[in-house]
């Protein structure tokens, strides 16, 4: 190797500190001194390794004994460098072959130096450089079981060690990551995924749950462990609650095989049965697009069994259990149907928005529905309505509008009972889309014929009081309900009942 390739290696030395060593290594090469080139070479090693074990001995107490070992022998003038060398091998700051071609170099730096054996030739003082560079200098430096057991213990007991943030321990992870050795991972894992599956189930120290999933997929996507190629099911079967919720971030999840997919989805529907919050995780996973056809369905059995107040706790959208909503609001069951609308109301009017428009029709229907039947929570909703505080979308407000005249077959019957709160809610609505409700109820009233001419003639009367009562209250605003008022006078009793 010629001096201008062992200068490139210089350039390759990541510390401060052992560029000195080499730099006078390479210039003594460039002078002819290639003896001194090579124990220079050689020195720039024992002291690199040294100063690792002295750099991570504050935080892991296998390292601190070692620089302890090391600093006593140099008290005592004694050789360090097989001690280091051997040391280094043991804590893994290299491995078996590594330290044979180490221990190599040492060998001939003990022959070189005495001076009346013949200087190394430019080949074997490059070779030297290769080893030293390679498998030492150009590393940096790594933590390994000490420093990461006690991440072990502050990330599992410590509840001052880290904001209860996800960014603030998903930062942390990171800054881990920079100083483990990638070796170490499973190693790692298993003990800390062991040590929150210890506490899973007491709700008492759900922070530390929390923060060692949150620290495990920040940790294992910024040191690109590849859960593809390490088998990832006996820790999702040996931690089954830590595991799954870790692998279910959606960078890690799309990565694992099928078969370990199913596992980290029957984990957390497992889970679901005693702490809904696994739910959000696989909501987030089907929205991503990242479940399939099979997990899906699971995934939506499993919700069929959990009370709406958890799915709402647990963040879960409308649109996984919409159906469930509506044939709770068809029950005539109060204690069915207030929940059902308590659950509406909590995913309120975007998650309606979010539904296709049948549904968001069929929603309004029964809202209607209940309210009539005197469902106490039906009422309150439809009171909050017309305060028109909140707007809700105008196909959800065309299906309450409509309820009150016809019926999914367009049979035209009247329901008064909140009738006067469902028109005020048009006054909510921007102009276009007030002005289109009305003129499809309209066209359906037109289109259809009385349910009962008896009860439609009953009610009539009540019905169109109801359209000039609110047309008053919001003049200006809703005199377009004066369209459905016609088409109602207009309808002709027949014999056979049609208009």
């Amino acid at each position: 190797m010629s001096m201008r390739t062992l200068a490139d290696l210089a350039q390759q030395v990541l510390d401060a500190q052992d560029q000195v060593l080499f730099n006078e290594a390479v210039t003594s090469a460039g002078c002819g001194a290639r003896r001194g080139a090579y124990i220079l070479i050689w020195i720039s090693c024992a002291e690199s390794l040294k100063r690792r074990f002295n750099a991570v001995s504050a935080r892991d107490g296998a390292a601190k004994r070692v620089a302890g070992e090391i600093s006593k022998k140099e008290a005592a003038h004694s050789a360090i460098d097989m001690l280091v060398l051997e040391e280094a091998r043991k804590y893994g700051l290299i491995d078996d072959p590594a330290h044979a071609r180490l221990k190599h170099v040492y060998e001939m730096r003990c022959v070189y130096g005495h001076p009346y054996e013949r200087q190394p030739s430019e080949e074997e003082l490059a070779a030297a450089g290769v080893a030293v560079v390679d498998l030492v200098l150009s590393q940096p430096v790594l933590l390994r079981h000490g420093y990461l057991q006690e991440q072990v213990r502050l990330l599992s007991t410590d509840s001052a060690f880290l904001d209860d943030q996800e960014e603030a321990v998903s930062d942390y992870a990171k800054e881990v990551v920079t100083r483990t050795d990638p070796a170490l991972v499973p190693w790692f894992l298993e003990r800390l995924w062991a040590a929150g599956e210890a506490v899973a189930a007491d709700k008492s120290q759900a922070r530390f749950v929390r923060r060692i999933v949150w620290f495990s997929a920040a940790f294992l996507k910024s040191i690109g462990f590849d859960v593809k190629a390490n088998d990832m099911r006996p820790p999702l079967s040996a931690t089954p609650v830590v595991g799954s919720w870790s692998l279910s971030h959606p960078a890690l999840f799309a990565a694992l095989p099928p078969h370990a997919q199913d596992i980290v989805v029957g984990n957390l529907l497992e889970r679901m049965k005693t702490a809904v919050a696994g739910a959000r995780r696989l909501q987030e996973l089907d929205s991503g697009g990242m479940l399939n056809d099979r997990q899906r369905e699971r995934f939506r059995q499993a919700l069929e069994g959990v009370k709406y107040a958890n799915l709402a706790e647990a963040g879960i959208d409308l649109k996984y259990y919409v159906d469930r909503v509506i044939a709770d609001l068809k029950s005539h069951n109060w204690y069915t149907q207030n929940p059902a609308i308590d659950a509406l109301v909590s995913a309120g009017p975007e998650q309606v928005q979010a539904l296709p428009e049948p549904l968001q029709q069929a929603l309004g229907n029964n809202v209607l529905q209940c309210a009539e039947g005197s469902a106490a929570s039906g009422g309150t909703f439809m009171s909050a309505l017309a305060d028109l505080k909140v707007q809700w979308p105008p196909r959800f407000v065309e299906g309450i509008v409509a309820e009150c005249f016809v019926n999914d077959d367009n049979a035209i019957r009247f329901k008064c009972r909140v009738m006067g709160e469902a028109l005020t809610a048009l006054a909510g609505q921007a102009t276009e889309a007030r002005d289109e409700i009305i003129s499809a109820v309209a066209r359906r009233i037109a289109g259809g014929s009385p349910k009962s001419p008896h009860f439609f003639e009953r009610t009539r009367g009540d019905a169109i009081a109801e359209l000039d009562k609110v047309m008053k209250s919001k003049p200006g605003v809703l005199d377009g309900l004066r369209v459905i008022k016609n088409t109602i006078e207009a309808v002709i009793i027949t014999e056979d009942a049609h208009v």
